[in-house]
């Protein structure tokens, strides 16, 4: 018998673990489930690689969360229906409650003609390859010469950067479907791709959509004066003229060449149109043509839909009147319409809202996700009947097998002289801790 209650957390991101510190804190007794045999999500897999301070500078303060001991690490273990484990197995084992923390690990679909051709790829696909997370990261991208880029945001300048710096592309045409008044990218990453801009190309972009755009009110080469000053002097020697915008424009079909893969899109003219306050692009059913090898979508990412619950406009859908809100915000989700309880499943990071933020706004969200449930348990009885999971697989790892795999790594990185070292797959891996 115990008086602890117990939480089983979905997800080893940013939101994951700062939330299971903060339970762990409160006497929670915490299960930290994860899909990768890494922990740090996010954190681990989504920053661009080169940013190496702000990596191991996380990865400290995860170490650290994991050497707590009133959280257990359950890793490579996947969660939802057909997979290793469900939502309802973690109920049945007598959790009291349970996080979801998983991130957004499902891509959104445009549904347009062509749009599964070879050689279209989703952000998910390409930053998950070259922070070498299995099995992405023995995919064979195989980037041609000319690429586009979908999107206006912090992901787009990630991928155009690795596109220019790490594949010495130079042509790569980044497509947005609105104008540059509504560009979500910050001056910080923006100033790591500015020196490959062209700015010529910028200019005359911007003169193109003038008209639309001071009809609106905005002052479109504000973009241009922001890329310019963006442009640090110890990069002016390496800056070449490799990315060009293309704004008011949206892709309507995708055509590939005879063996397949992509060689065209077709693209859609816009305008834009102030509703209520709120910036939309409308097609005007003009179209042209671009001839690219490659088609990166970075329109932001959706919630798993296989993991068991249910799902509105790529987000999970968080119960209509919440009983713990923090911050105005819901985290708690009403599973009975999948036949899970009514009460005691919550979600947080980009579980609760995908592609928001980056790892600072997910450990805060993971936090008050935590805060949320601890309300909840103020009013639940610890369930007397839990057992811990009886998983009979070799390949599923704990912390300790996770703290022995940081070392190993570390000390490969050393003998080779480098930065950082990772293992490419789920076997070496293994095999390295084992």
């Amino acid at each position: 018998m115990s008086d602890v209650h117990h939480v089983a957390v979905v997800g080893a991101g940013p939101a994951g673990l700062f939330a299971s510190r903060r339970l762990a804190e409160a006497g929670i007794a915490v299960t930290l489930y994860n899909r990768d045999i890494k922990p740090g999500g996010l954190a681990e897999y989504g920053i661009y690689p080169d940013k190496q301070r702000i990596k191991n500078g996380l990865r400290t303060q995860f170490q650290s969360i994991l050497s707590n001991k009133g959280i257990q690490y359950i890793g490579n273990i996947k969660i939802g229906e057909n997979r290793d484990m469900r939502l309802l197995d973690l109920f049945k084992l007598g959790y009291d409650v349970v996080l979801v923390t998983a991130g957004a690990q499902g891509v959104k679909r445009l549904g347009l003609p062509g749009e599964e051709t070879p050689g279209i790829y989703h952000a998910k696909d390409v930053v998950y390859h070259y922070n070498l997370l299995p099995p992405f990261s023995l995919m064979d991208l195989s980037i041609g010469k000319h690429v586009a880029v979908i999107g206006a945001g912090n992901v787009m300048v990630d991928i155009t950067r690795w596109l220019v710096e790490k594949q010495g592309l130079q042509d790569v045409r980044v497509l947005v479907r609105r104008g540059p008044g509504e560009v979500k990218f910050d001056r910080m990453e923006l100033a790591f791709i500015a020196h490959y801009i062209d700015l010529i190309a910028l200019e005359n972009e911007l003169k193109r959509i003038l008209s639309v755009t001071t009809s609106l009110g905005q002052e479109p080469f504000a973009l241009l004066d922001t890329v310019k000053s963006c442009i640090k002097p110890e990069n002016v020697s390496k800056a070449t003229p490799s990315i060009r915008f293309q704004f008011l424009t949206s892709p309507s079909t995708f055509s590939g060449s005879a063996d397949g893969r992509l060689a065209q899109i077709q693209v859609e003219n816009n305008t834009l149109v102030d509703n209520q306050g709120t910036i939309k692009a409308r097609g005007l059913g003009e179209f042209s043509k671009v001839d690219v090898n490659n088609l990166i979508f970075a329109i932001g990412d959706a919630v798993d839909e296989g993991l068991g619950l249910s799902c509105r406009n790529h987000e999970y859908i968080v119960t209509s009147v919440p009983k713990y809100p923090v911050e105005g915000v819901t985290y708690e989700v009403d599973g009975s319409v999948t036949g899970l309880p009514a009460e005691g499943i919550f979600i947080a990071g980009w579980s609760r809202q995908s592609s928001y933020g980056l790892v600072g706004q997910a450990r805060k969200d993971g936090i008050n996700g935590a805060e949320a449930m601890l309300k909840h348990l103020e009013h639940v009885k610890p369930n007397t009947a839990f057992t811990m999971p009886s998983i009979d697989r070799p390949d599923v790892v704990n912390k300790q097998d996770v703290f022995r795999l940081i070392k190993r790594e570390g000390e490969l990185a050393g003998q080779l002289g480098v930065e950082e070292y990772k293992f490419k797959s789920n076997e070496e891996m293994l095999a390295a801790i084992r």
